[in-house]
């Protein structure tokens, strides 16, 4: 008997956390062969995209379309609701980027748990801070259980993401934005006088609404000898073992960091006598079935000028941020979007700045985590409501593609943007680049 069938993870368009999969997947392979490992994967791709197909190689790939709650959050929840598909099916959570090292560690924590108990490990970690509170790494149970505890209504994808929409307890409203890891910027903290979302704090809540029997197991691990962390990660050239390490907390993102990473695969794969570890084939930047143009958002010509003459990984600099552009443009590129709306903050796969005046994008910019002379391109993606976007001028002047330049004002945006970066303003149908 099993400790568990199946591992879950998830993730969405990033490729902070989807070029993971190919990794994470062989990785628990080699270690489970006797479970499935299955992604939970929120996109709006359909089913026979190239992309998703590819993913299937390496395991199982259930897809989520999602609404207009921050993607993150979404993706988070989604590895329960893969979970809860399968009620009498034993499910193990994990983050798609903490990778195991350690079969025996891993069974050490899960086969004692008693069956139709759900599995909770490290809660002590939240001990004289959150009473209750248990991370989401290990937890494991029948899906029947998180079933009654997440969604006894049985709601579907993803009115049962709705019901989460307002909580008013701490962290539990699951359309506050998300929270940037290791970046100060200026969403990344309650700066607005808003708490952020986390799945493990509105999992501690709905458990006591809704209880099951639970078990629970100290995680017990000293962090910093036990596993390879990030935090703590050797530089290029120094050594680098995984002897000893149960787990590793990846570097990221995959592509950034190749060059560090290679030598904890390599040394996977010996000892476990594998082939060479598999990688997400290169994606160009381009258009897709899927991507819907058509309204206030960019249009085809503005959108496929980006991906010609962009290239994929570059960061841009988008003033606005939008269902087409920001979401579209994620899938390829590092994005700072500056945002005045609070109901757009931190909705798709970018780093959000708040306001739209210089003072606030040169504050929010200082603390990005890219120097503007990196910026590739400087998107000014207009509204449809009256607002305005003043023109702000990079010193390094790359690129500036203003959209709507049939309005007036944007128009006249695209002129100064011209005159202050000495160049011609080429013009299109509905968009112009300086």
């Amino acid at each position: 008997m099993t400790a568990f069938d199946r591992i879950i993870v998830s993730t969405n368009e990033d490729p902070l956390y989807l070029d993971f999969w190919p990794i994470a997947a062989w990785m628990w392979n080699a270690l489970f062969p006797e479970a499935r490992v299955c992604c939970a994967f929120v996109t709006e791709r359909w089913e026979n995209d190239p992309l998703v197909a590819e993913m299937r190689k390496y395991g199982e790939v259930t897809c989520y379309r999602p609404n207009d709650l921050p993607v993150a959050n979404q993706t988070k929840m989604a590895r329960y609701q893969l979970a809860m598909e399968e009620p009498e099916t034993v499910s193990y959570i994990e983050d798609i980027d903490l990778l195991p090292l350690d079969r025996e560690w891993i069974l050490s924590k899960v086969s004692g748990r008693p069956k139709d108990h759900l599995l909770l490990v490290g809660a002590e970690i939240y001990a004289g801070y959150v009473d209750g509170q248990a991370p989401a790494s290990q937890m494991t149970g029948e899906g029947k259980l998180f079933q009654q505890v997440l969604n006894p209504d049985r709601k579907p994808w993803p009115e049962w993401l709705d019901a989460f929409r307002g909580r008013t307890e701490r962290h539990c409203d699951i359309a506050s934005r998300a929270y940037h890891e290791d970046v100060t910027c200026p969403t990344s903290g309650p700066a607005l006088g808003e708490t952020l979302f986390s799945d493990e704090a509105l999992l501690c809540r709905v458990r006591k609404e809704h209880p099951v029997p639970e078990h629970h197991v100290e995680r017990g691990l000293d962090v910093e000898h036990d596993t390879l962390d990030r935090t703590w990660w050797p530089r290029l050239g120094e050594p680098l073992t995984i002897e000893g390490r149960v787990q590793s907390h990846c570097l990221r993102p995959f592509g950034e960091n190749r060059a560090r990473i290679y030598p904890m695969l390599e040394q996977f794969q010996l000892k476990h006598g594998l082939r060479p570890w598999p990688e997400l084939q290169p994606r160009l930047p381009q258009r897709t079935p899927d991507m819907q143009t058509s309204g206030s958002g960019l249009m085809d010509e503005a959108l496929e000028w980006i991906f010609d003459h962009i290239p994929a990984g570059s960061w841009i600099l988008e003033f606005g941020s939008g269902a087409v552009s920001t979401n579209y443009l994620s899938r390829h590129y590092r994005l700072v979007c500056v945002e005045s709306k609070r109901e757009w903050l931190n909705r798709f796969p970018a780093y959000y700045i708040f306001g739209h005046d210089p003072e606030s994008v040169r504050a929010g910019l200082e603390s990005c985590p890219v120097p503007v002379e990196e910026f590739a391109l400087c998107l000014i993606d207009g509204p449809t409501n009256g607002d305005t976007r003043e023109p702000f001028v990079l010193p390094h002047h790359p690129p500036y593609l203003v959209d709507d330049t049939w309005r007036e004002h944007e128009w006249s945006v695209a002129r100064q943007l011209g005159f202050a970066s000495n160049r011609a303003v080429k013009n299109f149908e509905q968009f112009s680049v300086v």
